[in-house]
């Protein structure tokens, strides 16, 4: 599931086919005003749940077998979440509170998942710190918010700040040359026929190998590199999301492991909270700019100047 190679369709589509006046929801939420999170524990409206969601799942039959395709969907996020929940006997929002928000050295205090069990008062912080999305409507940005599917945990509906976020980067620093986590977390996965996709568990994935020349001891010498990138965008609303972590090493000799202190890694995280309409300004863009100031503005020399911002 977390390699989108499960063939669960994706369950917004369900949505859309189930009650087909819908069909045009994220639009319409997207041209219509509406300041949805603070004002949310006063709302008297049904939103859909995960729980919906899996029933919805449960009624399609003939599904493609799992691992013969690679296909986005959102609705794996959903399934896994839902797993966690019955596994750990407690609603998903609680248990990633506990276990991974409040489990760094570093505490992500300001990180937390919304659902239809997690509500907050208008006065908890954080309600009164969330940062509204906005949407360019006849000229003007104006707050816009609203769906039915605002409550759906898994794929989204992690809130965070950028300090928490460095928090996360920097542990996720931590596993760049730890061999058994960046295999698990960053390895192309396969499918049918063994044809490999370049997507991890929850990464786009870039890799590259060159080799260049270096004197030692007045000999040239020569050293094969390794340069890999792992990023992902997110997206609801107007909210934007984007995170593009690279790193580089010399490749070790037969059985050595990686030298990390003659390795580099770059991580970036952007965000934002208005969809501008234009391809020259995006968290995409804006995280190639950065990378720059680092790593160079030639492709050469700069994996992420490869990522497709489209």
């Amino acid at each position: 599931m977390l390699h989108h190679t499960s063939a669960l369709p994706e369950y917004v589509d369900i949505y859309e086919k189930l009650w087909p006046d819908e069909k045009d929801w994220y639009n319409k939420a997207l041209k219509k005003p509406d300041d949805w999170y603070p004002t949310m524990p006063n709302r008297k409206r049904k939103e859909i749940t995960n729980k919906e969601v899996l029933e919805w799942l449960a009624t399609k039959k003939r599904l493609p077998a799992p691992d013969s395709e690679y296909n986005y969907s959102n609705s794996g996020y959903v399934v896994l979440a839902e797993l966690v929940e019955r596994v750990a006997k407690e609603p998903f929002a609680k248990y990633v509170m506990e276990t991974v928000v409040f489990g760094f050295d570093e505490e992500m205090k300001s990180t937390y998942v919304f659902d239809e069990v997690y509500g907050f008062s208008p006065d908890d912080p954080e309600t009164v710190n969330h940062a509204k999305c906005y949407n360019r409507v006849s000229g003007r940005f104006v707050p816009v918010g609203y769906t039915p599917l605002n409550f759906i945990v898994g794929d989204g509906n992690v809130h965070s700040t950028i300090r928490d976020l460095a928090t996360w980067e920097k542990f996720l620093h931590s596993l760049d040359y730890n061999l058994p986590a960046r295999e698990l977390l960053w390895s192309p996965v396969l499918i049918k026929n063994r044809k490999q996709v370049n997507y991890g568990a929850g990464w786009r994935l870039l890799r590259e190998k060159y080799e260049d020349q270096v004197k030692v001891r007045g000999k040239l010498v020569t050293r094969k590199h390794e340069y890999r990138a792992e990023y992902h965008r997110g997206e609801w609303l107007g909210w934007r999301s984007f995170i593009a972590r690279g790193s580089r090493w010399v490749v070790p000799e037969s059985g050595g492991s990686i030298d990390a202190k003659r390795a580099e890694s770059l991580g970036i995280i952007v965000l934002s909270n208005a969809d501008f309409g234009d391809k020259q300004f995006t968290t995409c863009r804006i995280a190639q700019e950065i990378s720059k100031v680092y790593l160079g503005k030639w492709k050469k020399d700069n994996i992420m100047n490869k990522f497709n911002c489209g």
